[in-house]
């Protein structure tokens, strides 16, 4: 599950989280959906058939029509911040969304609770859910204050909400480069700043397979675009190898090509 969590004057503002569930979840308990769909993923999880994805789970939809995303977790922590501060909470939830720009999104679902958390759904571009029964007794028994509502966005739905922080995370290109997942592993660390030394620590190789490897990243990138990164080989003015110059475009052009990491890896990177 990732986190979010907006601090303000050293007190917790609001706090999101999102898992990727399973086709099962989605088409039984939100396609079909009862009030506090959350609950009903608590149970699945307690009677040993949770719906949440694992890292091999996520790859494998990844390799198929795509990732279902709910949002677990999507709480204010303070009902009367100033317009300074929902400024600022504007911008944190478009940061909960960083993560998901190079997944391969089919679905997101959101449960908001209350009229005013069901108009924020909204304006990030969420549309009612396509099963829901707003009239249901069930769902008349609450105020509106309090009333749960069931959000969601699929593929299908970009170009009715154009130009949101929903439909942007459906603009998915696929991975050109094609790297092992081992590959994608020590890329990962590296953009966090792993030396070649803390490489070869945390993934249990030598410092020559480290070397190997990214020689092979190196032949895959020049494969598909020669002109990608500078030639190796040689010092630069000043001292510095040009692999080292390599590795900093390497690692600065893959912050914008997400979609070239597994789900988890994309998740931890921006964390």
């Amino acid at each position: 599950m990732a986190m979010h969590i907006y601090f303000r004057a050293g007190r917790i503002a609001a706090v999101s989280g999102f898992v990727f569930v399973s086709d099962e979840f989605v088409e039984r308990a939100l396609h079909s959906p009862s009030p506090w769909v959350k609950s009903t993923l608590v149970e699945w999880h307690l009677e040993g058939r949770s719906p949440v994805l694992l890292p091999p789970d996520m790859r494998k939809a990844t390799q198929g029509d795509g990732l279902n995303l709910f949002l677990v977790c999507d709480a204010f922590g303070d009902m009367s911040l100033d317009l300074e501060s929902l400024s600022e909470l504007d911008g944190y939830y478009g940061r909960t969304f960083i993560p998901l720009a190079g997944c391969k999104l089919k679905s997101k679902w959101w449960e908001g609770h209350g009229s005013m958390r069901w108009h924020l759904g909204l304006g990030c571009g969420m549309l009612p859910g396509p099963e829901w029964v707003s009239g249901s007794q069930e769902l008349v028994e609450h105020p509106e204050s309090e009333r749960p509502y069931l959000g969601y966005f699929g593929k299908e739905c970009v170009a009715e909400r154009p130009g949101t922080y929903v439909a942007s995370l459906f603009h998915y290109r696929s991975p050109i480069f094609q790297f092992s997942y081992e590959q994608q592993v020590m890329l990962a660390h590296a953009s966090e700043g792993a030396t070649d030394e803390e490489l070869a620590e945390l993934l249990s190789i030598s410092a020559s397979a480290v070397k190997k490897r990214w020689q092979a990243i190196y032949g895959k990138v020049d494969s598909v675009d020669e002109s990608l990164l500078p030639a190796g080989g040689s010092i630069e003015k000043g001292g510095l190898s040009r692999g080292s110059e390599r590795r900093r475009h390497l690692l600065r052009f893959f912050r914008n090509r997400l979609e070239e990491f597994s789900p988890e890896l994309i998740i931890r990177m921006e964390h």
